[in-house]
């Protein structure tokens, strides 16, 4: 009997250890299947990891890009700014030159340059004369803007067309029966009288036109006017003459 119980004693340890054994076993298999996946999923993390750093470069490299891209453009408004100082600079000069010629005149010449209009405001009854001016609303977008004035006296007589800035004094455009000339020389926020009279003698007015600068917004691309103003110069009559040269 004693025999038999140790020998059954023996029977459950072994199965016991057997038991254990194969816990042990599906425990190892447990932490190897983890560490399995565990790896897995630090790859899959290294792989988008080095992804963002790509995407990173990429929008370090774009950033570059458009910072340099504002510099540049930066550097064209100052252009054009120095460039605008310049012309402004050019204009007030040549409003100086004009009025000193205005000033120097006698009263008597002064009071025959101002024109003589009738009741009816223009001498022109029958209106076969012509003023016009395309545009007349001239879009600026960098420094100056350009319209053309195109004329015709209506009955083959001589005529000249002045034009006056902003309300100064006239200075003389163009002369001849009829015919057309640009004005590229047009500054947004100016208003510009253009007014044709009959003959040289400065004294029956025909038409008049007005013409108004208006600004607008800059192309991306930066293109610059350059340009410079001619000082007045005289026709054969002795009258002062607006002429304008050397843009491009």
């Amino acid at each position: 009997m004693a025999n038999r119980a140790a020998m059954e004693g023996k029977g459950e340890i072994a199965v016991k250890s057997v038991a254990h054994h194969s816990k042990l076993a599906a425990s190892h298999e447990s932490l190897r299947n983890r560490e399995v996946q565990t790896a897995e999923q630090l790859k899959a993390a290294q792989n988008q990891l080095a992804e963002i750093r790509e995407q990173l470069g990429l929008y370090s490299v774009k950033l570059n890009h458009q910072t340099a891209k504002l510099s540049e453009t930066n550097a064209q408004m100052s252009e054009l700014e120095a460039q605008l100082s310049c012309h402004t600079e050019e204009l007030k000069e040549l409003r100086a030159q004009l009025s000193g010629i205005v000033d120097n005149e006698s009263t008597s010449e002064a009071l025959a340059s101002v024109p003589t209009v009738a009741d009816e405001a223009f001498a022109d009854p029958c209106g076969r004369a012509s003023l016009v001016a395309f545009p007349d609303h001239v879009p600026v977008g960098g420094t100056v803007g350009f319209t053309e004035i195109s004329w015709d006296t209506g009955d083959g007589s001589e005529g000249q067309v002045y034009v006056s800035v902003d309300g100064e004094p006239e200075t003389l455009f163009a002369t001849g029966q009829r015919g057309s000339k640009q004005a590229p020389w047009i500054v947004a926020g100016q208003s510009y009288e253009f007014r044709l009279y009959a003959g040289t003698e400065h004294n029956r007015l025909l038409k008049e036109v007005s013409v108004v600068g208006t600004k607008i917004p800059l192309r991306e691309s930066g293109d610059v006017l350059r340009g410079f103003l001619d000082t007045p110069a005289e026709n054969s009559s002795g009258e002062p003459y607006l002429d304008v040269s050397g843009w491009a």
